[in-house]
């Protein structure tokens, strides 16, 4: 038998905004057809099939285009989502990649949500998650308070976020996925995003943007005060991205050229009032 014990291991801890509500639209509804309950279950799948490959667990590391053994572990539990990683297996900067992917695949599907990336002793299996690394990021994401996902700053700053911060213009790299907030707390950025982040499709990169700015739309009607605090910050980083990701003339964004046929669209993206 396997000895029992902690592994030092990358934890990501996830909360879904607004689950309990998600679950009571899906109630209300009548039929063999239940879209919603069909959205909410295919937006959790492609989370675990993003996270967690059944057959041995193979990867393409994203640089040289080697495959990898990975020891990616996912639980999901009612509004909650653990994935975790073996320290030594991954660079953390590849897990950054891999959550900004995560979140874009959440606010696609037109789901906000709250998290934290800790590092430390975990014991993760099929079945349960528990240790202090999981602790450390249930408490971490109370901190998150708005729409985001929080890194420990000792991650963030482990050789990542200490290097000079590359423009998006040179392609995706870790220390330009992570961003420091206003309150000094590191976060991967869902709102800065670039051609390369959705494979150089650009129609599904201005459907991406739509959906942001959708979700915007969504909540400025919210009356109740926690909900407008998440929205006043989401609006704030989503007009940050729309005043500085645009040259003048708004044929470039963050200095990748958009192709003529993608020109009027991307000129629909304005700031949400």
């Amino acid at each position: 038998m396997k000895p029992i014990t902690y592994e030092e291991r990358y934890c990501v801890f996830i909360d879904i905004l607004g689950f309990s509500s998600l679950i009571k639209d899906s109630a209300t509804l009548e039929g063999q057809n239940n879209k919603k309950l069909s959205q909410i279950i295919s937006s959790l799948t492609k989370i675990r099939e993003m996270t967690h490959y059944i057959e041995k667990g193979i990867i393409d590391d994203g640089a040289d285009g080697t495959l990898y053994l990975t020891s990616r572990k996912f639980i999901q539990f009612s509004d909650s989502i653990v994935i975790s990683y073996l320290k030594t297996d991954l660079h953390s900067a590849f897990i950054f990649h891999e959550l900004l992917r995560i979140q874009l695949s959440l606010i696609h599907d037109g789901i906000l949500f709250r998290g934290a990336v800790t590092c430390g002793e975990l014991y993760h299996d099929d079945h349960l998650v528990l240790g202090p690394a999981f602790v450390e990021a249930v408490e971490l994401e109370k901190l998150a308070s708005y729409p985001r996902m929080i890194v420990h700053r000792e991650l963030a700053e482990n050789g990542v976020f200490v290097q000079s911060e590359k423009e998006l213009s040179s392609g995706r790299v870790a220390n330009n996925t992570l961003r420091k907030d206003f309150d000094g707390v590191y976060y991967v950025d869902y709102f800065n995003v670039v051609p390369e982040d959705f494979g150089e499709n650009w129609s599904t990169m201005i459907e991406y943007l739509n959906k942001l700015r959708d979700k915007n739309k969504e909540l400025s009607d919210e009356k109740d005060l926690s909900i407008e605090l998440k929205y006043s910050w989401l609006r704030q980083k989503f007009n940050d991205m729309v005043e500085n990701a645009f040259d003048k003339d708004r044929l470039n964004i963050h200095g990748h050229l958009i192709p003529k046929n993608h020109l009027s669209s991307f000129k629909n993206i304005n700031i949400f009032q």
